[in-house]
């Protein structure tokens, strides 16, 4: 699915992903968290702490939580999660009363509603076998980002879609736009006045010209005017930069760990200082 904006167009996870801006702040934040330990203590009788390497849920938090992904991957993977979605669920797998691994489930597939009783219930629809099922609250690990309300997180997505919707639009206008410079719109004058047969054979030896990038040969006073914008005219250069820049915000992300700025925050002791921020 996907949230509507003022562009008109549906923006969704899959299409904000591939905004490189959008991209590059996911897993800019995603992966360094991901590369942190992930340690496990137990608390001593004194109050300091000691790491609990022998406990099972040592094993799981930092070194695999499941069968298909490292522990990196994992919480790389939930945060990500978070960013996007603005919600992270992982199911807890037990054997008994001991936890024997962790699995993390896909927002998009999950529906949670408050019962009568006050407990949530979660409902997931499994991506292999379409079933869907209800997750008890005491197996699930239920991870919001930002709340306004404590329990639901709130999709970065959803709630910026004007801003990731306008960048989509400002990149498609910007591809159009490289894509047609060679084959703008254009008027062909002449001082006479033509039957139907030459107008359409003028227009059929501009159009080849335009395709195969050659050279026109008009006759007498015949003139030619190209229309259109080119990228600087219609400021798409500008846009996209500002665009940049908004969606920064959304993840408060500086521009310059993503690769974008000037030259006061990409080079020398700028660039240093911001990587130490």
């Amino acid at each position: 699915g996907g949230t509507g904006s003022f562009t008109g167009k549906s923006v969704s996870v899959d299409k904000a992903l591939q905004l490189a801006t959008v991209w590059a702040c996911v897993r800019l934040i995603s992966e360094t968290l991901a590369t942190l330990p992930f340690r496990f203590y137990q608390r001593n009788a004194d109050g300091s702490r000691t790491p609990a390497t022998g406990h099972d849920l040592y094993t799981i938090l930092h070194d695999q939580p499941n069968a298909d992904m490292t522990a990196a991957v994992f919480w790389e993977v939930v945060v990500a999660s978070m960013l996007l979605w603005g919600n992270a669920y992982i199911e807890i797998i037990r054997s008994g009363k001991s936890v024997i691994s962790l699995h993390f489930l896909l927002p998009a597939r999950m529906i949670i509603r408050r019962l009568p009783s006050g407990a949530w219930e979660y409902r997931y629809r499994d991506a292999t076998t379409r079933a869907e099922r209800v997750i008890p609250e005491a197996n699930l690990m239920h991870i919001p980002a930002f709340s306004t309300d404590g329990v639901l997180g709130l999709s970065p997505i959803a709630y910026g879609a004007n801003v990731f919707g306008t960048s989509i639009e400002t990149d498609k206008a910007s591809a159009e736009t490289f894509q047609g410079a060679m084959r703008s719109p254009g008027i062909v004058t002449m001082d006479a006045i033509l039957k139907k047969e030459q107008r359409e054979e003028i227009r059929a030896h501009v159009k080849s010209v335009s395709d195969s990038g050659g050279v026109m040969v008009l006759e007498k006073s015949t003139g030619f005017q190209k229309l259109g914008f080119d990228p600087v005219s219609a400021e798409l250069l500008a846009s996209r930069s500002f665009n940049v820049e908004e969606m920064c915000r959304w993840y408060r992300v500086d521009p310059a760990m993503i690769g974008h700025g000037g030259k006061d925050s990409n080079w020398g002791t700028g660039l240093e200082q911001k990587m130490l921020w």
